[in-house]
């Protein structure tokens, strides 16, 4: 989704297809697109043969919390940076997120006062969504790495962002399928507010 004028409702909508696999995904399809986070990163290169340093932002205290038989936790396959770690043809600056976090503001552009202080609440928010302590730490860790990836790019960096939870299914007023707040829009909104002219979700 591209455009000049950028609906909130619009935009959550159109991040609602990406990101982590859904449930019904074979672990199989999992490791294949981790497997191809290299080649991925490789078309950011500007030409055939080109050394681009490319920057990941990733924290691996967000493999810190699961639920056993959950489909979206960090075991059954090597996480992802163990992947890219491993590679050779990219050469990769390694960064966690800063401190800071989102501020409320830049969370409710995209989303309802009431759902950001759903988060808080120590019960599941559905059967696909469980509530864990700290969540709200966590989420806070992954809207850092967002708007951090946000300020690199600004600078005209190559940036990478691997982190977890997960936020394309969370809609404007609910958490749901693994996501507890919708990082895409978020930061989209963000880009938009302060002085981007267009925003793509690609």
């Amino acid at each position: 989704m591209s455009g000049d004028g950028i609906d909130q409702d619009d935009l959550i909508s159109a991040t609602r297809g990406l990101g982590v696999p859904c449930r019904r995904c074979r672990s199989a399809r999992t490791r294949r697109k981790y497997r191809g986070g290299a080649a991925a990163l490789r078309q950011i290169s500007p030409e055939p043969g080109a050394v681009i340093l490319v920057i990941i932002l990733t924290d691996e205290h967000c493999t810190g919390y699961s639920r056993a038989g959950h489909p979206e936790r960090p075991h059954g396959s090597p996480p992802p940076w163990s992947l890219l770690k491993q590679q050779k043809d990219l050469e990769l600056s390694w960064r966690t997120p800063s401190k800071a976090g989102a501020s409320d503001e830049q969370i409710l552009r995209a989303h309802t006062p009431g759902m950001l202080a759903r988060l808080d609440m120590a019960e599941d928010f559905d059967g696909d969504t469980p509530f864990f302590e700290g969540i709200g730490t966590l989420r806070g860790h992954r809207l850092a790495q967002e708007l951090d990836a946000l300020k690199l790019a600004r600078e005209g960096k190559s940036v990478f962002s691997l982190m977890r939870p997960p936020g394309h299914h969370a809609t404007r007023a609910q958490s749901h399928g693994f996501c507890y707040l919708n990082n895409i829009a978020i930061t989209a909104l963000e880009a938009a507010a302060t002085g981007a002219k267009r925003v793509a979700v690609v």
